[in-house]
């Protein structure tokens, strides 16, 4: 299991975790915290969002139609890449 954990903007913690199938996600969404699950099969594409001045923004994009989430760590998240990394080999396995 691999787990990202840090601060947003505001200060929020928020965590990220991954289990070699679902990808768990607590972060603070409209003003409460919430919980998400994504099994890895409903994955279209994730990755890192590098911006000038600003921390790095995780993009997570599912295959329903318009269902997509951006997850930004202000502090913490130092293997936030180790993530991606695991995520996009469990949705391209080697057979």
């Amino acid at each position: 299991m691999i787990e990202v954990k840090g601060t947003d903007e505001s200060g929020i913690p928020q965590i990220i975790a991954f289990d070699g199938r679902v990808i768990e996600i607590f972060a603070h969404v409209s003003g409460r915290m919430k919980s998400r699950r994504f099994h890895i099969d409903l994955v279209k594409k994730i990755e890192i969002k590098e911006r000038d001045d600003k921390p790095p923004l995780l993009y997570l994009e599912l295959t329903s139609p318009a269902a997509f989430g951006t997850y930004e760590f202000k502090s913490g998240g130092e293997n936030l890449y180790e993530l991606i990394d695991a995520i996009k080999e469990a949705m391209n396995p080697i057979l």
